[in-house]
């Protein structure tokens, strides 16, 4: 069984890629993740309330996220 990433952890690496301009399997495999795994993270950050990705707020800077409240 491979590694559980958190909501934030997701999120930082999907904003970390955007900002990468690299490929999708680059930027996986350069950080251990699997590149089908990685995509399904991608699709979901554009969806932020999302299966993969739940957080709920973010700063207008995009580089730095809100600590939500425990719900």
């Amino acid at each position: 069984m491979g590694r559980y990433y958190t909501d934030q952890e997701r999120y930082e690496f999907c904003r970390k890629y955007r900002l990468s301009k690299k490929t999708i399997s680059e930027f996986a495999n350069e950080n251990g993740i699997n590149r089908h795994t990685f995509g399904d993270w991608l699709n979901a950050y554009g969806n932020i309330d999302g299966k993969f990705i739940n957080i709920k707020d973010t700063c207008e800077n995009e580089n730095e996220i809100v600590k939500t409240k425990d719900v």
